[in-house]
């Protein structure tokens, strides 16, 4: 090649990346502008959340790398196809180990050091992997994809990161600010730093589900050495998630479709809204799609199947599980259907035959050998989820509590607890009912009208995009192409078994879809393959076809990827990036500085007063010898001084109480007292929400409790949201 024409394809790559670069922060700027202020833009503040918690994800996603190295290594004895696959191999063994770890109190052992210790060890193994690797990689021409693509991809991407450093309480929301991240995703692990082990807690039910991804929340706050501001590397993880997530559903586009297909892959999977709401909160719904999508990348490896296989999906099946246990009928079932029909019908998930040559010499196995990687399948992913059976049953007798109350016991609950629980999560709806809500919250989710007619309907906003209809599509371009049948089916197939335990055996919500997420990409790309003739021959007709094709789909994919951001920028009457970096203003503090100020006036204090969050009063009003008593408050994450909670699941003191002098508010408010309760937080909210949704405690009537407390106790401060603080009489001697 001559010199200038390399020298012009080396500053045309140059000139890719500054407009990439520009494009980033022009994005960056935009979007931490939507915070109700003019002219103020919190980019300085997302910068500072990164530098201090971006190195702790990446070095946790280092580690992964490294153990998924050498757990591929040993399992395969040969490099696997890219850096992918063992990469969410590995995410699922660090997941693992750190629910195995914490649970026997190991990654607090000497401080930090145990924690500290697990981490190096993955670290060590990337960078022995890394030192194999580096002849290929010093030899390897890095590909620049097309700067258009990387445009579409980079405004999801950016959405994910804004909202990845927004105070947890704020967004989004279809999830009531994170609700569960406050209530148990990230309240698990911060009360775990504090007790030294990931132990069940009797007044979180949470605490006894596996808590696989709530683990590594753990690892990452013992890393920090702080209970509160790991919140941020915790979602930043999860968001790091979504992004490998993307990564091998491109990976398994390319080994199926070809190269052509793994970008747009990548990008309609980010450009799904529910990945960027989901990825941005410190939940775990992205580590069951991650399981799934590397589970559907080791069926399409190259070679026979053997227990080696069996090994690497009985890990991903079991940790997927471990991270939500509804991945039983989401990830398990369906990738043992897929490999029975991958064992007897070899080649079946190929398209592009000409470049998996070495799979078309795959002949079926025997009958034995298929049963055996059945049967070490199921053993692994016994093993992984050890950690989780254990403990429960070593806590309460009952191994999967609260499930299975009348084979294995109910522990600490009541009958009557166990149902309303498995009511609150389990929708009871005719079959028919069930279909049609299936549908509202899946293609119809977000268009139209909202079908939930209730006072408190659920936000209503279009989070599944058109991802599911043009999967759809796939499905009838894909069964009327014969090269495309096979694929069509097998990916129908798993969409369907999603669909059927999602509507048999959860309560029926759009998020709990999410790890649907891979079929509906790979659906979408069978569309997109069916017309892949008429788009070939269209590109090479002449130079003014190519333009109107390429411009086509990068509109198309354009618009799809827009979708996050218009979310987005609707959240919080448009002013979505107000929490960056303020948790500062959740636990009290910022209040504090501001009613510090001399030059307020009294109506100024007030206000001020009104809108502070109830942390502020538990953080600030309260001494440190206080000990508070939560009802109807089960979001404690925010608060520093000593507090008593439970969900709305579980039973507290104050229903012991009441139970023992029902009629007599004045004693079971001293049983508290003498209990060592000196004060008390009412959220009559929520009690009104659990009461109408037949969740709650009877005994704990919102309307008796505040005139009680109103006649008996001392109030301290109203905060929004009928929110209340009481102070107990102290107790007289006798």
């Amino acid at each position: 090649m001559p010199k200038t024409a390399r020298q012009t394809g080396k500053n045309e790559k140059i000139i890719d990346w500054i407009v990439l670069l520009v494009l980033i922060f022009s994005l960056l700027y935009y979007l931490t502008g939507l915070n109700g202020e003019d002219d103020v833009y919190l980019i300085t503040d997302l910068f500072l959340v990164c530098i201090r918690s971006l190195p702790w994800v990446l070095m946790w996603l280092i580690a992964a790398s490294g153990f998924g190295w050498a757990l591929s290594q040993l399992l395969f004895r040969a490099e696997v196809e890219g850096a992918t696959l063992s990469w969410g191999l590995g995410i699922a063994a660090l997941l693992f180990l750190d629910s195995a770890c914490g649970s026997l109190g190991l990654l607090q052992s000497g401080g930090c050091v145990g924690a500290w210790i697990l981490l190096m060890i993955g670290c060590v193994l990337c960078l022995l992997q890394f030192t194999i690797r580096f002849q290929k990689l010093l030899h390897h021409q890095m590909k620049f994809p097309n700067v258009w693509l990387m445009i579409v991809i980079m405004m999801p991407l950016t959405v994910l990161l804004v909202a990845s450093t927004s105070a947890p309480g704020w967004l989004w929301e279809s999830e009531f600010g994170g609700y569960d991240a406050l209530s148990y995703h990230l309240a698990l692990p911060q009360e775990w730093f504090r007790a030294g082990q990931s132990i069940p807690l009797s007044h979180n039910v949470y605490s006894y589900l596996p808590g696989y991804m709530e683990a590594a929340y753990y690892h990452l706050a013992i890393l920090q050495g702080n209970d509160l501001d790991f919140v941020y590397t915790a979602q930043l993880l999860h968001a790091g998630f979504a992004v490998v997530t993307a990564l091998q559903v491109g990976s398994l586009a390319r080994r199926i479709f070809g190269d052509t297909y793994r970008i747009p892959a990548i990008v309609l999977t980010l450009a799904v809204p529910w990945v960027i709401v989901v990825g941005s909160l410190a939940y775990n719904e992205l580590a069951v799609a991650l399981c799934l999508a590397t589970g559907l990348n080791v069926l399409t490896q190259p070679g026979k199947f053997n227990c080696r296989q069996g090994i690497a999906l009985g890990l991903l099946s079991g940790v997927a599980c471990g991270a939500k246990l509804t991945a039983l009928g989401m990830v398990a079932i369906p990738l043992v259907f897929i490999f029975i029909v991958c064992y007897f019908v070899p080649g079946v998930l190929r398209f592009n035959q000409s470049e998996n040559t070495a799979d078309q010499d795959q002949e079926c196995g025997t009958v034995i050998q298929f049963i055996l990687i059945l049967l070490v399948w199921g053993a692994i992913s016994l093993i992984v989820l050890l950690p989780y059976l254990l403990r429960n049953w070593i806590a309460v007798g009952n191994p999967v509590f609260p499930f299975a109350g009348s084979l294995f016991g109910l522990g600490h609950w009541t009958g009557e607890q166990a149902m309303i629980f498995a009511a609150g999560h389990r929708s009871e709806l005719p079959l028919l009912d069930r279909f049609v809500e299936g549908y509202h919250q899946f293609w119809g989710y977000g268009f139209g009208s909202n079908p939930d007619q209730s006072p408190n309907p659920d936000p209503w906003q279009p989070q599944w995009s058109y991802i599911p209809w043009l999967a759809l599509i796939g499905i009838g371009v894909g069964l009327a192409r014969r090269n495309l049948r096979g694929l069509t089916v097998m990916f129908g197939c798993l969409l369907l078994i999603q669909v059927i335990f999602w509507l048999g055996w959860t309560h029926i919500k759009s998020r709990f879809m999410l790890p649907a997420v891979v079929p509906v990409v790979m659906l979408t790309l069978i569309a997109g393959a069916g017309f892949g003739g008429l788009i070939k021959s269209a590109l090479e007709r002449s130079q003014w076809s190519r333009w109107i094709v390429q411009g086509g789909v990068f509109c198309f994919l354009l618009f799809l990827s827009a979708f996050p951001m218009a979310i987005y920028s609707y959240e919080r009457d448009k002013h979505p990036a107000a929490a960056i970096n303020a948790i500062s203003v959740f636990t009290g503090d910022a209040f504090t500085d501001e009613l510090a100020r001399s030059d307020l006036t009294r109506q100024q204090m007030a206000s001020l007063l009104e809108s502070a969050p109830p942390a502020y009063g538990i953080n600030h009003l309260l001494d440190k010898s206080s000990h508070t008593l939560c009802v109807g408050e089960a979001t404690p994450l925010y608060f520093r001084n000593r507090v008593t909670y439970h969900t709305v699941w579980d039973r507290g003191p104050l229903s012991a109480a009441i139970s023992q002098h029902p009629d007599e508010p004045a004693t079971w408010l001293r049983k508290l007292v003498d209990d060592g309760y000196t004060h008390i937080l009412l959220n009559e909210t929520m009690l009104h929400i659990w009461q109408d949704e037949g969740w709650s405690d009877p005994l704990l009537d919102p309307v008796v409790l505040r005139d009680a407390l109103d006649q008996h106790t001392k109030l301290l401060q109203r905060f929004q949201g009928r929110i209340s603080l009481y102070e107990f009489p102290q107790a007289q001697p006798e």
